[in-house]
């Protein structure tokens, strides 16, 4: 296990390496803490995690003037760290809205990857897309007791919102990101510590106009696409028109898992991660 910082362009990128094998690289706006504790020490023993706090939303970078921080910028820090490590073709990992991140590197740089896994977050980030999805699915497939509950952590969470007390907010939301809808997420998040300025900038301007849908077919690079019948806030509807745009992708729809399969079914996550890997 190492870590370090890479300079880029006035922003100190954080980085941790854990694990043996192929390296993959997991992208992340919100630090590395959160995402070492979201894998398996099986996977470990197959990949060499990378780990990062790209843009410095984690708080473990120290990032340049928040302002200055864009889809492209991230796309940089990602590839100071690749020459940084030395590394040739390496597995490109994003999940939730890394898998913006994620998509937009490929673009910029497709004689890197070798594969790219994409884990719970859509092609594009259109807000009227995301709410018509988020809505029709809840509608469809949420019981009533997962509304109940969904409705009482809202009401004790009060006005408090993302950009608040992420941890505390991400909590309250459990039953649109988790099978099990009263699923504890502290520890987690425990001694997680968002810089809500880099996160305000992304969600608010950085994110706001992602949309991959238009290059999807010159991603020539394997895909496995992971999505999870019970992820209400990513739900898997939205690749229903775009999945089958990838030259070469696998789609596995988990039917055990919400938005977070790393955790709620490690075993069966590793197992179709390892071997999609080997066979491609």
């Amino acid at each position: 296990m190492s870590s370090g910082f890479v300079e880029v362009d006035g922003t100190k990128l954080y980085y941790k390496i854990d694990g043996i094998g192929t390296p993959c690289i997991i992208t992340s706006y919100l630090g590395a803490l959160s995402y070492e504790r979201m894998f398996s020490k099986n996977l470990r023993d197959h990949l060499k995690l990378i780990f990062n706090d790209l843009g410095g939303g984690g708080g473990e970078s120290i990032p340049r003037n928040v302002e200055s921080i864009t889809l492209a910028t991230l796309s940089d820090e990602m590839e100071a760290l690749r020459r940084t490590l030395n590394l040739g073709k390496f597995i490109l990992l994003g999940h939730s809205a890394n898998v913006f991140i994620a998509l937009d590197y490929v673009k910029r740089h497709p004689s890197k990857v070798s594969h790219l896994i994409l884990i719970g977050g859509g092609p594009k980030s259109d807000s009227s897309f995301f709410q018509r999805h988020q809505q029709e699915y809840w509608d469809k497939h949420a019981s009533e007791e997962r509304r109940e509950l969904l409705k009482n952590k809202l009401e004790r969470l009060g006005d408090m919102q993302l950009f608040d007390d992420f941890p505390r907010w991400y909590e309250a939301n459990t039953p649109k990101f988790w099978k099990d809808a009263d699923f504890d997420t502290k520890p987690i998040f425990q001694g997680v510590k968002p810089n809500y300025d880099v996160l305000r900038h992304l969600f608010g301007n950085v994110f706001g106009e992602f949309d991959s849908t238009s290059y999807l077919t010159e991603i020539t690079c394997p895909v496995l696409l992971m999505m999870g019948k019970y992820d209400f806030s990513n739900p898997p509807s939205l690749w229903d028109n775009y999945w089958k745009k990838f030259p070469d992708c696998t789609y596995h729809l988990l039917d055990d898992s919400g938005h977070n399969p790393m955790i709620e079914i490690p075993m069966t996550f590793d197992k179709l991660l390892i071997d999609w890997i080997k066979t491609h």
